[in-house]
């Protein structure tokens, strides 16, 4: 099983790549789908994080807690959804920004006046080990006892990996629904679909609730890479990495967000070890100007991404 140990140098990557996938394949469903400018889509991420973390402190059962977490997060981007969706465009990607920094300056901030006692830890955020210890530390032993000493990143490789496919077959098969039929008349010409006598608002809103669900599901696999996570974790550069991610994969096209998480990470884990004498802090800046010039590429050259489709370019306002 020596493959295994080889794989664990590359497991902790893959890992943050399947989590970013995930997080793409929900943005994917707003924006390629139905063609909603969702700016704020890491709130979605901070709640299904903050919520497993919360509830796994209160003795919830993992399993209950992470089905708490996606229910949050839906909930949420439909009570957001209801007033925001009637704003088009630019507007909602204002609207969807603001309220996501609103959100993660709530969990730095804190609740604690409003519910009596503290439940983020404000700056400081969270810890949380229960996936390791109910869920990773159990595989490892059973590996062990079974002759299998592979690196302890893999069982969690494997996992997100396992729920990347699952949620991408599950997504492609849904759009291929009448109902995936309806959302994607919806970007293209809304009120055609209403004069069709089909509710538009009805499923942008169930869109906006199912992306969010997809994000959320990737904050509880944030929690178990991570352990220690902060409000600094949920940041508008991490919305704008998912964008980024699906504009490289190709709009619309759920295997172009996972490519694109491929690629997106790819770039920034090989610009790593690039020899320049810059300081760390201006090598950071250097990666992502390398990502932004190969974006620029991709725009200039094969606009529609890897796996998109021309026509899937042009969103409706």
């Amino acid at each position: 099983m020596s493959f295994l140990s080889d794989l664990g140098i590359w497991a902790p990557i893959l890992t943050v790549t399947g989590i970013y996938a995930l997080l793409a394949l929900g943005l994917q469903v707003q924006v390629g789908q139905a063609g909603l400018r969702n700016f704020g889509h890491v709130a979605s991420m901070l709640l299904g994080a903050y919520t497993m973390a919360i509830l796994n402190s209160e003795g919830v059962p993992l399993v209950l807690s992470m089905l708490a977490a996606l229910a949050v997060a839906m909930l949420a981007a439909a009570l957001v959804a209801i007033p925001t969706l009637r704003l088009r465009g630019d507007f909602l990607a204002i609207v969807t920004i603001a309220l996501a920094e609103i959100v993660r300056i709530l969990a730095r901030t804190d609740v604690e006046a409003i519910v009596g006692r503290p439940l983020t830890n404000g700056p400081s955020g969270l810890s949380d080990r229960t996936f390791r210890s109910e869920v990773i530390k159990p595989i490892l032993d059973w590996g062990r006892d079974n002759g299998w000493d592979f690196d302890r990143s893999l069982p969690l490789l494997v996992i997100v990996w396992t729920a990347v496919l699952v949620v991408g077959l599950g997504l492609w098969a849904l759009s291929r629904t009448p109902w995936g039929r309806v959302v994607r008349a919806v970007r293209e010409d809304e009120d055609a679909v209403r004069a069709l006598g089909k509710n538009a608002f009805l499923c942008k809103v169930q869109a906006m609730a199912i992306g969010a669900a997809c994000a959320a599901l990737a904050g509880c696999f944030f929690v178990a890479n991570q352990v220690q996570f902060s409000p600094a974790s949920f940041e508008p550069i991490v919305t704008f990495s998912a964008f980024t991610i699906i504009i490289l994969g190709g709009l619309g096209s759920f295997r172009g967000a996972v490519a694109g998480a491929f690629v997106l990470q790819v770039l920034l884990e090989r610009t790593r070890y690039i020899e320049t004498g810059f300081t760390g802090e201006q090598e950071a800046a250097l990666r992502y100007i390398v990502v932004g010039l190969v974006l620029m590429a991709l725009v200039a050259f094969r606009p529609q991404g890897i796996f998109g489709k021309r026509e899937e370019l042009v969103l409706g306002d």
